[in-house]
């Protein structure tokens, strides 16, 4: 049941009351039909209170909004002032929709296969770029369990999008190691499709273009206009569907004030470290922000060295998280933020100098991830913030 005026909770759509039947003299009454019948009230949901592994992994947070939409389309009543879900942007549930009407799957189900398949391919990718910049076998294998034994990994398994932003952000490093430009751009526009904060990414694109000294000057500026045209199709598309399902083409970015930001004092958790001992988890999300700070000295010197190679690797996850971060500094997402990450982490190792901070970076935020994950799971599943 929710309040009519939207008050009590930071998103007024919230399950406000859990009451399920009122009684009188004449017998009991459910509440849904009290509601119906009464005035004050927007709107009556039911609420699914499973705890299946399938439920947990699909009802937390953007997980439920894609659900959502991926169920029953976008919706929009044109209150800017509240969370609604044009917000999020239509490649992953759309393409979950898509697999599931053409599967017979249930959008469940499809969201946790899609984001499996994802991220396999993902860490294939990742290895494959860090083999093709040169490392062996072994530092090649570090970003992907970075990524797989990191705290936060709930999110890449759970139905988010992070899985497929993943996939398109190691597609694009990849087009870029081998020169495959045309490639790039269209790998742009779909991670731009999946989130917006995607087309930064065409800043690395360009910086590639203009990186090959095999082109002509004239060559590389038709080039960058002809990507940067390209990269800019995932907001038209996503223009055009919200435009398509609720009659606001400009819904998606009407609605950014409904979001809060973290308060500068509570940032300061991140500092307390006694705190994991009673099961919060708010300083791991320090150990993510080091290797963060790393990767940009580590991009500093990349780009004073010439190295455009470890520079593009490093920059697009650096451009990727600090944009982000600077969007949205939300510090209950700040651990998920992070995961794009992970093809900095190849750069570094390719840079050379620095390697053995950065491995030991890396392998602490690993160690961590491994004995805290359960934990952070287990608050999850109870309904509460990661840490």
């Amino acid at each position: 049941m929710l309040p009519g005026d939207g008050w009590g909770a930071r998103d007024p759509r919230q399950l406000s009351f859990q009451v399920f039947e009122i009684r009188d003299n004449a017998g009991p009454i459910p509440l849904a039909h009290l509601v119906a019948e009464s005035t004050g009230f927007f709107d009556v949901e039911k609420h699914d209170f499973s705890t299946s592994a399938a439920h947990v992994l699909t009802s937390r947070w953007d997980a439920d909004w894609y659900r959502r939409i991926a169920s029953h389309g976008y919706h929009y009543d044109g209150d800017s002032g509240r969370q609604q879900s044009v917000a999020w942007p239509f490649l992953y549930p759309m393409a979950v929709k898509a697999l599931a009407a053409v599967l017979g799957k249930p959008v469940t189900s499809m969201m946790l296969a899609f984001n499996a398949v994802c991220l396999l391919l993902a860490l294939a990718l990742l290895f494959a770029i860090g083999r093709a910049a040169g490392l062996d076998a072994g530092p090649a294998l570090i970003a992907p369990a970075w990524l797989v034994f990191n705290p936060f990994a709930f999110f890449l398994v759970g139905g988010f999008s992070e899985s497929l932003f993943l996939l398109l952000e190691c597609a694009l490093v990849f087009s870029l190691v081998y020169r495959r430009y045309w490639l790039g751009a269209w790998a742009v526009a779909l991670l731009t499709a999946t989130r917006f904060i995607g087309l930064l990414s065409v800043v690395w694109l360009i910086h590639g273009i203009w990186s090959d000294s095999t082109s002509s000057p004239r060559k590389r500026i038709i080039q960058s206009l002809a990507v940067a045209g390209i990269a800019m199709l995932g907001v038209v598309g996503d223009i055009a569907v919200k435009w398509m399902q609720t009659g606001f083409p400009l819904a998606a970015f009407t609605v950014r004030n409904a979001w809060q930001v973290t308060p500068p004092g509570q940032w300061l958790g991140l500092l307390d470290f006694g705190k994991l001992f009673e099961g919060e988890y708010l300083a791991l999300v320090f150990l993510g922000l080091s290797l963060f700070l790393s990767c940009i000295a580590a991009l500093c010197k990349a780009i004073r060295q010439s190295c455009h190679a470890a520079a593009m690797l490093i920059g697009i996850g650096v451009t990727q998280v600090g944009g982000t971060l600077l969007l949205n500094p939300e510090l209950h997402s700040v651990g998920r933020y992070l995961l794009p990450l992970a093809p900095s982490i190849v750069g570094v190792l390719a840079l050379g100098r620095g390697h053995g901070r950065l491995v030991a970076c890396a392998g602490v935020i690993t160690a961590a991830g491994a004995g805290a994950m359960p934990f952070i799971v287990q608050r999850i599943a109870i309904g509460w913030p990661p840490y």
